[in-house]
């Protein structure tokens, strides 16, 4: 009889930098904005999300996806983001005056306008891990750098574990 793969573990945990356009898109609409676009993957692309928080530099995503398909992803949720936030610049900035977009004449015009969208980057921080999966965090002792991440992901609202109070999050999540 063969052992049953513990699908509880199952994930991959990672941290998107957001790039320099950051600076051109307001804080609260950057958020929504990539709410939306993770909404879209949730829906259209099947993504599983058991965890997320999004803050002002970057996001935290912990994933219910096999390796070999989170490169695919990312590529996916980069371009929509890029799109998302292309379109929102060009309502209200000219991007190329910012220096937003690299020119590079030899590729194709797409291509050398390419937004800079996020920087990958490993997820370590195994206490806000556990944390944004709704698990608790109990050390026997007091460490003001647990406290204070338990209490951000509860009252932060672009979070998983937020206190929602009966409402639905910005981001869907697999349960």
């Amino acid at each position: 009889m063969a052992k049953q793969k513990n699908k509880t573990n199952n994930y991959q945990a990672l941290t998107l930098i957001i790039g320099p356009w950051k600076k051109y898109i307001p804080d609260y609409r950057r958020k929504i904005l990539i709410s939306e676009v993770l909404n879209q993957l949730v829906y259209h692309e099947n993504l599983k999300i058991k965890g997320y928080l999004i803050t002002k530099r970057r996001v935290c995503l912990i994933l219910d996806i096999e390796k070999e398909h989170l490169n695919h992803l990312l590529k996916v949720l980069y371009k929509k983001v890029e799109e998302s936030a292309r379109e929102y610049i060009h309502q209200s900035l000219h991007p190329c005056r910012l220096g937003l977009w690299e020119e590079r004449p030899e590729e194709e015009e797409y291509e050398s306008q390419r937004l800079k969208v996020f920087k990958r980057c490993a997820f370590t921080n195994f206490f806000l891990i556990d944390l944004l999966l709704g698990k608790k965090v109990e050390l026997g002792y007091y460490n003001p750098h647990v406290a204070r991440l338990k209490d951000m992901v509860r009252n932060y609202p672009y979070c998983s574990a937020g206190d929602y109070r009966g409402e639905m999050g910005p981001v869907v999540v697999a349960v």
